[in-house]
């Protein structure tokens, strides 16, 4: 079952690719033809789709796009051999676009030859340097290699150089949260949750969200029995951002007392979003806090918190809340729903 869920989220990934071209096909049998093999895939009847791309590939051979839907068609087919054979030799090709490199990193990560893997996504980034996934990508074949510095290298690339691709931002987050670095667990976790509002990915960031905050307090409070030395070598590999932002959250952090509940960590990040505006945004402007902002100036602030870690922190309160709270609840879904968050390049302060 995961199986089939991780491909048909990349054919997804794939499709989308494909809808944002011009459209494909030089005379419209040929185009007829292309959207019936994309309904065969959708219907998972691969083996017609495989006729259809081989019919489209001898109809315009110099048509890239019908012999990279082929390889990934015999990759959802288990027919990696076929698969690599059809991709391979695409990779040098001029029209090659972000979708080779990626299905070819897959492909090839699939068949476990990550030499190969890797050789495709360098490829790709050296053509699209600004690529987000193909970054994305890099990443997960290092953490394969167990190589999580290099993954973690690879997915800031990412987010500093496309940043409103969110993989980045959600690789990032379980890693940073891992390694207990909670402050950009929370930041790009957060920027995750704006940038993919519903999916199993948001539920599961969320909880994340929560457990970094139990991880950011219980540090504030460690430091305060460091001594100057140990502080300024905690200090030492912060940039002045990191620096100014966990400050701001030490200090707010007094106000979360007798365990972490959703009340005080909202009330922690009311004051800190106070703080940051009114002191750091014209140093350091971040489109993340200026949107949490317009959520506050709209009056949903105390619903968005509920969202977001309404469940992690309780179930059972969250469900009180809800029944409690239904047209607080419904006009913020309303807003949030209908509101869109990007982010904005050149506010990259890692």
């Amino acid at each position: 079952m995961k199986k089939v869920l991780v491909l048909v989220g990349l054919l997804c990934c794939i499709l989308s690719w494909a809808n944002a071209q011009p459209v494909v096909g030089n005379s419209e049998l040929a185009r007829g033809l292309y959207a019936k093999a994309k309904q065969y895939v959708g219907k998972r009847d691969f083996p017609n789709a495989i006729l259809v791309y081989n019919q489209l590939a001898q109809m315009e051979p110099r048509n890239l796009v019908y012999r990279r839907e082929l390889a990934y068609t015999y990759y959802l087919s288990g027919d990696l051999t076929r698969s690599t054979q059809v991709i391979t030799p695409l990779l040098k090709a001029d029209e090659a676009d972000e979708a080779t490199f990626l299905m070819a990193t897959k492909i090839f990560t699939a068949r476990k030859m990550l030499n190969n893997a890797f050789d495709a996504v360098d490829r790709g980034l050296k053509k699209f340097p600004n690529s987000g996934i193909l970054y994305a990508e890099k990443g997960t074949l290092h953490s394969l290699r167990k190589r999580y510095d290099k993954a973690e290298d690879a997915w800031e690339k990412g987010v500093k150089r496309d940043p409103n691709y969110h993989m980045n931002y959600y690789n990032l987050t379980k890693s940073y949260f891992v390694s207990k670095r909670p402050l950009w667990a929370i930041i790009y976790g957060e920027t995750f949750v704006n940038l993919e509002k519903y999916s199993l990915r948001t539920g599961e960031v969320k909880k994340i969200l929560f457990d970094s905050y139990k991880q950011l307090i219980a540090n504030a409070q460690l430091n305060q029995y460091e001594s100057e030395a140990q502080l300024r070598r905690i200090n030492k590999s912060k940039s002045d951002f990191e620096k100014i932002a966990s400050s701001i959250y030490s200090n707010a952090s007094s106000l979360v007392l007798g365990g972490v509940d959703i009340d005080n960590v909202t009330m922690m990040r009311t004051r800190f979003l106070l703080e940051w505006l009114n002191k750091v945004d014209s140093k350091y402007p971040f489109a993340l806090f200026n949107h949490l902002n317009k959520i506050a100036e709209e009056g949903h602030f105390p619903a968005y918190n509920q969202w977001l870690f309404g469940k992690a922190n309780s179930e059972k309160l969250y469900t009180d809340w809800a029944k409690s709270h239904p047209n607080e609840l419904n006009s913020f879904e309303d807003f949030f729903r209908n509101s869109s968050f990007r982010t904005v390049p050149k506010q990259y302060y890692k």
